[in-house]
């Protein structure tokens, strides 16, 4: 299989960023998870295996509230999952 184009990267980044936020947000709309990712201090490296010679990392960093979904390992985290 050939390696996957920048682009197919993107788009694969892309869906996973939709699908956490959307978890988040659906999340969010229930007080005790409000309550628990307001309070939070979370910082998560997600390996994915694209193909066989492929990976990618994206991470979550949540912090009081306030969320991002980033390409990239990060080298400070809480939990990575492989």
């Amino acid at each position: 299989m050939p390696p996957m184009s920048e682009e197919e990267l993107n788009t694969s980044f892309e869906l996973l960023k939709d699908v956490i936020e959307t978890a988040i947000k659906e999340k969010y709309q229930i007080p005790k998870w409000k309550k628990k990712i307001d309070k939070a201090n979370i910082r998560v490296n997600l390996k994915l295996l694209m193909s066989e010679e492929e990976t990618v990392y994206t991470n979550l960093i949540i912090e009081k509230g306030q969320y991002s979904v980033n390409r990239d390992r990060l080298e400070d985290f809480t939990l990575e999952i492989n």
